[in-house]
């Protein structure tokens, strides 16, 4: 999957607002996918959000997945208004049992896999 490019401030917070997250594994013939989803509250439009996968520890587990939430602000004058934003993370890597998601290095949402058929 390939990365948005466009300039923009990272936000950081003390506290993110999110809800919805969900972490499956599809079996669609022979190709197994995870997904990892969830709803964050956003302050604005210009507000982009991504997953991204932290680096890997030697102290922690192979089965579990570490993600890191940012948010981007786009340049410009945006209305402000909150709404909910969605976003996934995608992997061929189908090994994951656990789903953390960070935010400003704080697990904000603790997931355990689930296999759909």
């Amino acid at each position: 999957m390939e990365s948005k490019k466009f300039e923009a401030e990272v936000l950081t917070g003390e506290t993110i607002r999110s809800s919805r997250w969900s972490a499956f594994i599809s079996h669609l013939g022979a190709l197994s996918m995870l997904e990892v989803s969830g709803d964050v509250v956003i302050g604005n439009p210009g507000i982009e959000v991504d997953l991204l996968k932290r680096p890997p520890s030697a102290s922690v587990s192979p089965a579990l997945l570490q993600l890191d939430l940012f948010l981007y602000q786009r340049p410009g004058l945006w209305p402000q208004l909150a709404y909910d934003k969605a976003l996934s993370y995608w992997s061929s890597d189908t090994n994951f049992t656990v789903v953390e998601i960070y935010y400003n290095n704080k697990v904000v949402e603790h997931l355990v896999v689930s296999t759909t058929k």
